[in-house]
């Protein structure tokens, strides 16, 4: 089994996100995590997006930049379910995962 994780923002804003990587460690399940480096404090890998922008706050397009840059990194028939943190990320990938039919989501509220 293997998981993606989607992540609105940086690791460090998210400490409940410790709780599932330590469930899948311990499990020994599979997982990636993408996630969007929003105060250019994380290292750079081919799953961390980065706008260069200093704010916080993002609006509209840059979630739907964002949105682009997870539907470039997610590789059909990888992974077997993705966890979406967020409302705002769901209306930007819900219909791109429905057409996975394989693939169960989950919504993390």
């Amino acid at each position: 089994m293997k998981v993606l994780l989607v992540t609105p923002s940086n690791i460090i804003h998210m400490p409940y996100i410790k709780v599932y990587i330590k469930i899948f460690e311990e499990l020994n399940i599979n997982y990636d995590l993408i996630n969007w480096d929003r105060t250019s404090i994380e290292k750079k890998n081919h799953f961390t997006y980065n706008d260069n922008k200093r704010k916080i706050q993002r609006g509209f397009i840059d979630y739907y930049k964002y949105s682009r840059f997870i539907k470039d990194r997610y590789v059909d028939d990888t992974y077997d379910t993705v966890i979406i943190f967020g409302l705002p990320l769901t209306f930007f990938l819900n219909k791109f995962f429905q057409k996975k039919i394989h693939l169960s989501y989950i919504l993390d509220i």
